[in-house]
């Protein structure tokens, strides 16, 4: 059964854009380096990436030539010595220690694929599938990687663009809580993603960006869904922009607590503030994904009303034939 949102509110909602620089056109001497205070939401979806990365990645290495308890001493010697970089890659550590840090995962990706994919005396994989997934996914942590590493070296921000498709996007980062389960009878789920019918929307965005800016709209609106007593549900829909076919427009929307006026002017203007009610970074999120979606030349926008939820409207490039 498919449930459908409510108006956000009778009267009309506030409407703010938080965002209106097209930096895709900006001087190579505009600093856009990230922010101090944002470095931590990255270092916190890099932890979470990573790990991602790496549990599939050692469950694909089973050496021909080894007995169990040898495979097992390797994986168990490789996971201690991932986690003990892991631990200090967090806002608490130094600028320098955090690179030093990236660094050193780099290299332990960069011995993973030369001892597991490079040499040809170490026969660990059951077919060529597995070996090619071993590949790309260690391609893809090392590729975060020297993206963090320009990140906190002061680096202008960097992307590496590619064809992301939307749907598959937005159906691996929605919360597990969101989904129907399997042994119940009522298997609608709590929330809903629409595309215009025959009309698929993919991106021709930095994935490891778009993905930041779903999981912090998903969590935010999660949590003002329980701020009101509610069970969570999100509605995202995406459509191209006929008028402007190179842009996607995308919007999350929510039925919770929604944002005062004040709140969307802190927003606006990137101030942060700690309130009982609210914590000490509400809004930070949204400050963060206005700073990726503007790294795309895109904008980012809010309608709200207290109590009566919210909607994030935002643009990214959309992807065509002849990119």
């Amino acid at each position: 059964m498919q449930r459908e949102l409510k108006p956000i509110a009778s009267k009309r909602p506030t409407l703010i854009r938080i965002g209106s620089r097209n930096l895709k056109n900006r001087s190579p001497k505009v600093d856009m380096r990230l922010p101090t205070t944002m470095r931590e939401p990255i270092l916190h979806f890099t932890r979470h990436t990573l790990n991602a990365y790496v549990a599939p990645l050692l469950a694909r290495i089973e050496p021909v030539e080894m007995s169990e308890d040898e495979t097992s001493t390797i994986l168990a010697q490789l996971t201690r010595d991932y986690r003990s970089l892991l631990k200090n890659l967090n806002a608490e550590s130094t600028l320098e220690l955090q690179m030093q840090i990236i660094v050193l995962l780099h290299e332990y990706f960069s011995q993973l694929q030369h001892r597991f994919i490079f040499d040809p005396k170490n026969e660990v994989f059951s077919d060529e599938e597995s070996k090619q997934t071993f590949n790309r996914l260690i391609n893809s942590a090392r590729l975060q990687l020297d993206k963090l590493l320009g990140i906190l070296n002061g680096d202008p921000y960097r992307q590496f663009p590619e064809k992301v498709d939307l749907t598959r996007l937005v159906g691996n980062l929605i919360p597990r809580e969101l989904t129907p389960n399997p042994l119940d009878a009522d298997d609608s789920s709590h929330y809903s993603y629409r595309a215009p019918p025959n009309e698929p929307v993919f991106l021709f965005a930095d994935q490891f960006d778009a993905a930041l800016v779903f999981e912090n709209l998903f969590s935010n609106a999660i949590r003002s869904c329980r701020r009101k007593g509610i069970f969570p549900f999100i509605e995202i829909r995406a459509y191209m922009d006929d008028e402007n076919p190179r842009m996607a427009h995308i919007s999350v929307k929510d039925p919770g607590i929604g944002f005062r006026k004040n709140e969307l002017t802190r927003i606006k203007y990137n101030t942060r503030y700690s309130s009982k009610e609210e914590g000490p970074d509400h809004g930070f999120g949204l400050q963060h994904c206005r700073f990726l979606i503007e790294q795309h030349g895109g904008i980012l926008e809010i309608s709200s009303q207290r109590n009566q939820g919210a909607e994030i409207m935002f643009t990214l490039p959309a992807y065509a034939s002849e990119e």
